[in-house]
């Protein structure tokens, strides 16, 4: 039988990719994807433990200044302003204990950091 253009309903396609949902562009009924660059990261997350609390912060700290190991920098940009300096711990600990504001995206889950800069992430574990 024949179909009317009329006769069809619009659909709208949601994709999950590591967990993330994306709307895809659809041209001519197709769905083209397109890779995101970066690793996925949880903001603030600063010590890769899957969570956020006090020792993200102390991880950050000793980061700075006693030469620890930070796996992920992008992740400890608590701030989102492109830089890993004192300012992202005090952040956590703002939010944390003081009521302050939450980090910016990706925070309590993982993504992508929609943030260009320089900060280095190689692998970040508890996201996929």
């Amino acid at each position: 039988s024949d179909v009317c253009s009329s006769d069809l309903t619009a659909v709208e396609n949601i994709v999950v990719v590591n967990s993330t949902s994306i709307i895809p562009d659809q041209v001519s009924g197709s769905v083209t994807f397109e890779p995101q660059l970066g690793v996925a990261i949880n903001r603030a997350d600063c010590n890769g433990d899957g969570s956020f609390n006090i020792a993200d912060s102390v991880s950050a700290l000793n980061g700075l200044f006693n030469s620890g190991f930070i796996g992920c920098v992008d992740a400890c940009d608590v701030n989102d302003d492109g830089q890993f300096n004192v300012a992202d711990p005090v952040y956590a600990l703002t939010t944390l204990f003081n009521n302050g504001p939450l980090p910016p995206a990706p925070f309590g889950g993982c993504g992508i950091d929609p943030t260009e800069d320089g900060l280095s992430c190689d692998q970040f574990d508890p996201c996929p």
